[in-house]
Order: C-alpha cells, then sequence, then structure tokens
C-alpha cells in the first residue's frame, strides 16, 4: 500500500470451489481505510518468491528471472554497478547511451533494478549532457530536432528547447543546476541538506509537485578530499 500508515484487517483466501464463476484462487485483503484488494494465488507466490531471494541474500544473477521482471536487490557495491560495464546491465558509458541501443538498455536498467550508472558524462558543458542524457531517456521515441538528445550531438549546448519534446523539467529550481557544500555565490540560498557535508540517505525529492520528475540524475563533477563516495 502507498500509505505506510494504512494497515491490513484482514486477508482471506478464496477458494475456487467456493466461489459463484470458477474464478482462479486469489487472497482478498482488506485494508484499515476501507479499501479492498485481491490478488491471485500465482502472483502472490511469484511475488513471495522474489522476496524470498532477497532475505536470503540471492544476488541478481542467481536469481532466476523473466526480461520483464523488476529485481529487488540490496547490498549493491560499485563494483557490481562498474562490473557490469560489459554486460551493460547496470552500467552505461554517455556516448553509448546516446544511441538506440544505449537508450533502450538504459531504460530497461531502471526499470529492472532502479538504478543506472552512467561513465564519462561531460561536466564542461555547462549541464547540456545532463540535459540530452534526461532527453534521451524520456520524451518520444523518435530523436528528431525537438529533441535535445539529437542538437547534442550535432554540436549545440541547450539545456531546453521552444518547441522540444523532451529533456530536464523545468522546476523552481530551473533546468540543470549545481550544489556544492562550499564557494556558493553570496546570497545564494543553501537551504537544503544537498547543499552541506553530511550523508544523504536514499529518498525522493520534488514529490510535492503536480507533475513530479519521474527520473532524477545526479552528476559528480568532484570528489570529496575527505568522506563521501
Amino acid at each position: 500500500h502507498d500509505d505506510d500508515n494504512i494497515k491490513i484487517l484482514h486477508c482471506q483466501f478464496q477458494d475456487p470451489s467456493e466461489q459463484e464463476h470458477n474464478e482462479p484462487p486469489c487472497y482478498k485483503i482488506s485494508w484499515s481505510d476501507g479499501r479492498e484488494s485481491v490478488y491471485t494465488e500465482t502472483w502472490m507466490n511469484q511475488a513471495l518468491q522474489k522476496w524470498e531471494s532477497v532475505s536470503t541474500g540471492t544476488t541478481t544473477q542467481e536469481y532466476s528471472s523473466s526480461d520483464d521482471d523488476r529485481i529487488f536487490w540490496r547490498g549493491l557495491t560499485e563494483q557490481d554497478l562498474r562490473g557490469s560495464s560489459s554486460s551493460h546491465e547496470l552500467s552505461l558509458s554517455f556516448p553509448h547511451l546516446l544511441t538506440n541501443e544505449g537508450m533502450d538498455l538504459a531504460l530497461r536498467a531502471l526499470y529492472r533494478y532502479g538504478i543506472l550508472l552512467v561513465t564519462e558524462t561531460p561536466i564542461h558543458d555547462t549541464g547540456a549532457g545532463v540535459a540530452a542524457l534526461g532527453a534521451a531517456l524520456g520524451g518520444g521515441h523518435v530523436k528528431n530536432q525537438t529533441s535535445l538528445c539529437t542538437t547534442y550531438q550535432e554540436g549545440n549546448e541547450f539545456l531546453q528547447l521552444d518547441h522540444g519534446t523532451d529533456g530536464p523539467l523545468r522546476t523552481l529550481y530551473g533546468t540543470v543546476w549545481s550544489t556544492t557544500s562550499s564557494g556558493q555565490a553570496e546570497g545564494a540560498s543553501v537551504a537544503d541538506s544537498a547543499y552541506g557535508q553530511d550523508a544523504l540517505p536514499l529518498h525522493t525529492d520534488m514529490t510535492y509537485l503536480r507533475d513530479p520528475p519521474g527520473l532524477q540524475i545526479f552528476t559528480m563533477m568532484q570528489t570529496a578530499v575527505r568522506g563521501g563516495e
């Protein structure tokens, strides 16, 4: 359930022999907010198999699944990400991602794992590379002159197109922006933990917007002298 405050009041297994229309066996769940959910026995068994593979420490390589399944992982390390560069399962280079094959591989990784390491991302183009990366993963399938992905490959460094069909979502922060723990311009707001030096746990940002971003891209331009990752 989307709300952690909603609890299960009752869970009932419904056997086909007890149903009028000979429906498949299923579980009927009653929630504390008055709603009801129905899950087939097959779906429940598949979900339990996935969660059991996580609780027993089964790695993504050991877990038997189809190409369309989402992978429940834990304990993922930098070595796991960088070690997958040859198979392109969790890591892609920036030039490769801007190709049609790279876009497909990137979307597959994000769908299945929810994470993707992009290497060789340009950092001295005022954010145009990050904008093109976002365009490669969003918008329409056809990438033409209305796509930042195409205009970037042609040598332009736009962050947004007047009649574009993809690219960064414009928010109160702008399109592509930078954060740093030091060296901010005088008078600039630093009222956000991203401008500090403390570790940031996994979280989502800007879910308070009417149209929240579907993907957030973080590019590390300079590693910390001490600490950090």
